[in-house]
């Protein structure tokens, strides 16, 4: 499972700057819908409800940063995408999609640790969600993925809720994506035999607790999986040895 907060100075696209209007993001978000016929566009969502115009996506995520000075954040992007292995794994659900967006942003209101204590769930924030079935133009299996639009403000428009912010105290990245890969797991029953995303983000990103963590985890298995292989290896050389035995049983029977 890939999972990305979008960092608009590092990954480049004019669509992801985010210190204004959201129109940009919206209407590069609507790209699929000018190709396709209007029965087949897909509208936006959010927590409850599927069918949400590109309107009250600009105008509830404009309107949503009261107090934010003007060169700073007014909302975020967020990205998921599956592996194809998920992806046939929910049979490639759009109604499964949407489910798991929703979950992962419960995780991504979890994540936010505030200096008053208090805990916040998704009913806080204010975010859309885009499900697109095409990458660079093309349609191709595994290519699912989700674009989110959350406003860098909660509803209440009183606290400032920045992913990128360089705090794991405030919000830590790499709790984050593998909570959201540990929700997909749950919600569907997914058997992982290795989590690449856990590996990569805690290896680059990780504290060295966290390293050494997940390295004698990594170890452990390692050593059950040659343990389990030298098991193998002596039962099927005990069926050679029989099969061999068995037949010289055969040519002394002859």
């Amino acid at each position: 499972m890939y999972t990305k907060v979008i960092n608009p100075a590092k990954h480049g696209k004019v669509s992801f700057s985010n210190t204004g209007s959201c129109a940009a993001l919206v209407n590069y978000l609507n790209k699929e819908n000018r190709e396709s016929q209007l029965v087949d566009n897909e509208l936006f969502f959010d927590q409850y409800r599927n069918n949400v115009t590109s309107n009250e996506v600009l105008h509830t995520i404009d309107n949503n940063h009261k107090g934010l000075k003007r060169n700073t954040p007014k909302f975020h992007s967020l990205v998921i995408a599956p592996t194809i292995q998920e992806l046939y794994h929910i049979r490639q659900s759009t109604e499964n999609m949407k489910e798991y967006t929703r979950a992962v942003m419960e995780e991504y209101a979890r994540n936010f640790n505030l200096s008053n204590g208090k805990q916040l769930s998704s009913d806080d924030l204010v975010w859309f969600a885009k499900l697109e079935r095409m990458r660079k133009g093309e349609l191709t299996a595994g290519s699912m993925h989700i674009h989110i639009i959350v406003s860098a403000r909660d509803k209440s428009q009183s606290i400032t809720l920045n992913p990128n912010i360089n705090n794991r105290n405030r919000f830590n990245r790499v709790q984050f994506y593998m909570n959201s890969e540990r929700a997909f797991d749950k919600m569907f029953g997914f058997k992982r035999k290795e989590s690449l995303l856990m590996n990569h983000q805690v290896f680059r990103y990780g504290s060295f607790s966290e390293k050494l963590s997940l390295y004698q985890e990594n170890l452990k298995h390692r050593e059950i999986k040659n343990a389990i292989h030298n098991i193998v290896g002596i039962f099927q050389g005990l069926d050679y040895g029989n099969e061999q035995d068995n037949s010289r049983k055969r040519k002394r029977g002859r």
